[in-house]
């Protein structure tokens, strides 16, 4: 198994969906916008871009037309825009073959999934160029890649950002268009990394299923104003992963998992009906930062089977009058969080209304309420719960999300677990409360004796 390259561009005219035998002669008639070159186009789809001139004729304006339809190809396809200057027909089209390497990069994400080299075998990772925003036409299809080899656990595709070179860490932006992302909500095997994406109209931005991975993405709305159903990221399959993303401004939602994914490291912020919603059994968010700024938005949902939430902050600016961290099916478990700011009518920090396993190692600031618990707790931690004076974040409002010397004085260490069941006693969780971890190196190593004595010596 190996994972093949391709390149994709949009900056200038670097970029072309064009794969076949380059010409100097092809014929185009004005009035329908038909380019004629006999077998050229066996390889071309509807949304692919060709860059056009001419072969010294000057009646061509060169640029880049969209294939609007493929009815006459292999000999023919119709363009989106009249190329010619003039309005008449010419006789010396020019387009030039491109092959998806670094050099001789596609223009379009659509053209890279339709022309690149796909097998049941391989993987493939489509690099998009950092620097000019790739507008989709349309949902992006996976009909003809996908063709050519079943996407699978070992064969995956891969869309990553680059700047100059492969893996680089530059990031690609993806302008939506006004559409979701994938045409097939269900396509599984999908990875996506080093991307900024917005703009998906009113749909679920980012919509896919089994066994995807979004990356170190940004995801927002854009220039579109979703309704208040919509996600911004919807992995609804099985094994889906969230890591490292930054997910913001939406009037509607931020994330929706599956059943047994992970969310880790993210940043969600502004999403002001939910920060994120576990809708599938067991999934673990961890980790996270989660900034509200709507009354009745929800930070963290476990609305299935066995949502376990550790160690996340949630806060809300426009006094919350719901729940930071809500629970409407058992089996829901929350410890080493943080939550703040739902100080509006009914603002709980965390409210269930099922059986929860495990409770405690929370620190709350100005909530109404720390917990609404309707049904039973089955090992309750909450005396281990830290009520905090003030913010513990320097300016949360601002995305500010580290710990003032008060919070840390207040936090550090006092998370779960303070020591590893077993294990020699000098082996300290040392864990602070919610994601934020303050670890620098402690003079004379009299920190595991500090932790402790705030416990009463529970170590």
């Amino acid at each position: 198994m190996a994972i093949t390259q391709d390149y994709v561009s949009a900056a200038g005219t670097e970029g072309n969906d064009y794969k076949g035998a380059s010409f100097t002669d092809g014929a185009y008639t004005s009035a329908t916008k038909t380019l004629t070159k006999a077998g050229a186009f066996a390889a071309s789809k509807v949304n692919h871009w060709l860059y056009l001139t001419d072969n010294g004729s000057a009646t061509v304006t060169a640029g880049y037309y969209r294939i609007t339809s493929v009815a006459g190809a292999p000999n023919a396809v119709v363009i989106h825009a009249d190329c010619s200057n003039d309005n008449a027909d010419v006789a010396d089209v020019v387009c030039t073959q491109h092959a998806g390497t670094a050099l001789l990069p596609w223009r379009s994400l659509q053209g890279a999934f339709d022309l690149c080299t796909r097998n049941a075998t391989d993987g493939n990772q489509v690099n998009l160029k950092s620097g000019t925003p790739h507008v989709n036409a349309a949902a992006l299809d996976l009909a003809t890649f996908i063709s050519g080899g079943a996407l699978g656990a070992s064969a995956p595709l891969i869309v990553r950002g680059y700047t100059a070179a492969a893996n680089d860490g530059g990031v690609g932006e993806i302008n939506c268009g006004g559409y979701t992302m994938w045409v097939d909500a269900t396509a599984d095997y999908i990875i996506m990394a080093d991307l900024e994406i917005h703009s998906g109209g009113d749909n679920d931005t980012v919509a896919m299923d089994l066994a995807c991975m979004l990356f170190r993405c940004e995801v927002h709305e854009g220039a579109s104003t979703p309704s208040a159903t919509k996600y911004l990221v919807k992995l609804s399959g099985n094994y889906s992963n969230i890591i490292g993303c930054y997910i913001h401004d939406t009037p509607a939602r931020g994330i929706n998992t599956g059943a047994y994914g992970y969310v880790y490291g993210n940043y969600i912020a502004d999403c002001d009906v939910y920060g994120l919603v576990a809708s599938g059994n067991g999934n673990v968010v961890e980790g996270n930062v989660v900034k509200l700024s709507a009354a009745g938005a929800i930070g963290l949902y476990g609305a299935s089977l066995g949502t376990r939430l550790i160690r996340n902050a949630v806060y809300n600016s426009a006094a919350g009058t719901a729940g930071g961290i809500a629970f409407t099916n058992t089996n829901g478990l929350a410890m080493n969080n943080t939550v703040e700011g739902f100080s509006g009518a009914g603002g709980k920090g965390i409210y269930s209304t099922v059986d929860g396993p495990i409770y405690g190692f929370n620190g709350f600031y100005n909530n109404t309420a720390p917990y609404a618990i309707i049904d039973m707790t089955f090992i309750d931690l909450t005396a281990n719960d830290i009520a905090l004076a003030a913010s513990p974040f320097t300016d949360p409002a601002n995305g500010d999300f580290s710990l003032t010397a008060a919070g840390k004085t207040a936090l550090r260490g006092l998370g779960w677990p303070a020591a590893y069941l077993g294990a020699h006693a000098s082996t300290d969780g040392h864990v602070t409360i919610g994601p934020v971890q303050y670890g620098e190196a402690e003079a004379g190593g009299s920190g595991g004796m500090l932790v402790g004595n705030k416990r009463g010596n529970k170590e």
